[in-house]
């Protein structure tokens, strides 16, 4: 619960998202496209407060993610009692020996280089410099689902809005 303190938010607000949610599920009644209104009106017109994001790879990604898994598995070991680790080991000593029998390969289906379309492949394109950088832009087929993490100063944001920012944010 303390999220909203440090925020400046109201500490409660986590047992009112009822009449949130109510509210919300009104003004969608009264206009379907309330959201998508809302988006363009504050973040993308250009009476809005714009934003603008790029998507960088964490440094060291990898390497932090290997580490974080090794603690977390030497932190699971710890807690086994010895006939689990019995039962784990002769479980994957099946899979191993089942893995290594010859298998009817010819049932996989298979690709070679002419299943590569050759027409219509993303190619990037230098954009022109934005702020004194170079940005390569790149189109890919992503079946309409996008991750994103950024950051962005709300401070402008109307307060009768604010209500709002939880439902698209963590």
């Amino acid at each position: 619960m303390l999220h909203p303190i440090i925020h400046d938010r109201d500490p409660y607000i986590e047992f009112k998202k009822k009449q949130y949610i109510e509210r919300i599920r009104k003004d969608c009644n009264k206009n379907p496209t309330i959201f998508q209104d809302l988006i363009e009106k504050h973040l993308l017109s250009d009476g809005g407060n714009k934003i603008k994001f790029t998507m960088k790879g964490k440094e060291k990604f990898v390497e932090d993610l290997l580490k974080e898994e090794e603690k977390r598995f030497y932190t699971t070991l710890k807690g086994l009692k010895a006939e689990d680790i019995k039962k784990i080991v002769e479980d994957n000593e099946k899979v191993n020996k089942r893995l290594a029998e010859d298998s009817d390969l010819s049932i996989l289906p298979r690709s070679s280089i002419n299943d590569l379309p050759l027409k219509n492949f993303p190619n990037p394109k230098k954009s022109t410099l934005d702020n004194g950088v170079p940005v390569w832009r790149f189109e890919e087929e992503t079946s309409g689902v996008t991750n994103v993490a950024f950051k962005f100063d709300i401070s402008g944001t109307a307060d009768h809005l604010k209500p709002y920012i939880s439902t698209f944010a963590k």
